[in-house]
């Protein structure tokens, strides 16, 4: 794992807290009660360590492979060098709508990524922070594969996502009143030790003391049975590729199993005593 380069934001599991920065960067401390070592940080430093340790995470999700097929039916989310520089940018452009990067394990072994109310991915500290990798990425996808990412993607599927979450709140939307964690992901080898519990447990206390809702989109079916434990609700469901790829997202070849297509989730969850359509009690 990549050293830290600042120092950290850090809880011990003796003495755990919740480091609750702003979007400038200062912070202030709450008490949350974790079993694991809580580090939230805000830094540019932070995107680096938050790619390495994410991008092995989503090496045969469904809709990465998806949306980085290729016409000959491989993906490039089947290539370790595309796929860690197109993480660089998913993490620059978190950064740029000042996202915590979280670790609940004090060792990156799991990731969270989740940006405050109000907050878009991407702007142009984002962009400055990635335009390297944004070139050589979009030259190593081609035009394609670019021009999916760049006007298909959001139009076709997220606004579908952002319309059904909050269809009694428009004014919600428009705002971005609410949390969004755009990735979670745990390392292979510590995964089922509860770490991606604890980091939701985290975000839903973050989000209640601030009385915001979440918001995330979740594209496996083992993923979104825990956002449902947690309490999270599916509020739309698409399906993507049908008739072209399998539910993992790869072309299928006639005859090798069922086109179902990928299926994508978007779901909220909403803090006790704040219901979606904005009433209290």
């Amino acid at each position: 794992m990549a050293t830290l380069a600042q120092p950290e934001t850090q809880a011990s599991s003796s003495t755990p807290e919740n480091r609750d920065n702003d979007h400038t960067g200062s912070s202030h401390t709450t008490p949350i009660q974790h079993k694991s070592s809580v580090i939230a940080r805000t830094d540019k430093d932070a995107i680096p360590i938050a790619s390495a340790a994410l991008a092995p995470c989503f090496a045969d999700d469904p809709v990465m492979n998806w949306s980085l097929r290729r016409p000959d039916g491989t993906s490039l989310n089947n290539d370790p060098t595309f796929q860690q520089r197109f993480f660089n940018i998913c993490m620059a452009f978190s950064y740029g709508g000042h996202a915590s990067f979280v670790t609940v394990d004090g060792e990156w072994k799991c990731v969270g990524v989740m940006l405050p109310p109000g907050q878009k991915v991407g702007g142009l500290r984002g962009y400055l922070a990635s335009w390297r990798d944004v070139l050589w990425c979009l030259w190593k996808a081609g035009w394609r594969i670019s021009y999916y990412l760049l006007f298909v993607h959001d139009a076709r599927y997220i606004s579908q996502f952002h319309d059904a979450a909050f269809p009694r709140r428009r004014d919600v939307m428009e705002k971005g009143d609410y949390y969004y964690i755009y990735f979670l992901g745990t390392d292979v080898k510590a995964r089922g030790q509860g770490l991606g519990s604890e980091f939701l447990k985290y975000a839903q206390e973050v989000a209640t003391k601030a009385g915001k809702p979440i918001y995330l989109e979740s594209s496996k079916e083992r993923n979104k049975a825990l956002y449902l434990r947690h309490g999270f609700e599916v509020v739309k469901e698409v399906v993507m590729g049908e008739g072209e790829v399998g539910r993992d997202g790869k072309v299928v070849v006639d005859g090798e199993q069922p086109k179902d297509g990928v299926t994508w989730w978007a779901m909220t969850w909403w803090p006790k005593g704040l219901g979606p359509d904005g009433s209290s009690g």
